[in-house]
């Protein structure tokens, strides 16, 4: 701890002047301190401000996105649902078509002379005729 010493002895030496400028130097430091200190606090305040508008905006935005891809699901699950309606009647449909009673019908409407002996299909089929479109 030498150079404390030398400080000393160096401040004893001073005029009375200088030793004036040391104490208002000293006060400088003490307030340099405080605005130190001040602004540390300051700072830890804005930083904690900015945490929790961080998280808020975070929780916003995933609420937000929960909620566009929820409805952009259940928009698609109806769409698919209202497609495998469709597709299930058009298989339900296709199914119940008598190949060998659309064929009598046809031969029929076109050629009516010549296959006068067999009678008008889709006798078998729970359908209309119309719902079919087989016939006229």
């Amino acid at each position: 701890h030498q150079g404390a010493g030398t400080l000393k002895a160096v401040v004893s030496t001073q005029s009375t002047g200088e030793k004036i400028k040391c104490k208002e130097g000293s006060k400088k430091a003490v307030q340099v301190a405080a605005d130190l200190a001040e602004k540390q606090t300051e700072l830890a305040k804005k930083t904690a401000e900015v945490g929790a508008l961080m998280q808020q905006f975070h929780t916003q935005k995933l609420g937000d996105l929960k909620l566009i891809l929820s409805t952009y699901s259940h928009i698609q699950m109806l769409s698919h649902a209202r497609a495998l309606e469709f597709y299930t009647r058009s298989y339900q449909d296709m199914v119940d078509i008598s190949v060998e009673e659309y064929v009598e019908t046809a031969l029929s409407e076109t050629m009516p002379m010549a296959n006068s002996q067999s009678t008008p299909a889709l006798a078998t089929s729970d359908r209309s005729s119309d719902q079919l479109n087989v016939t006229k």
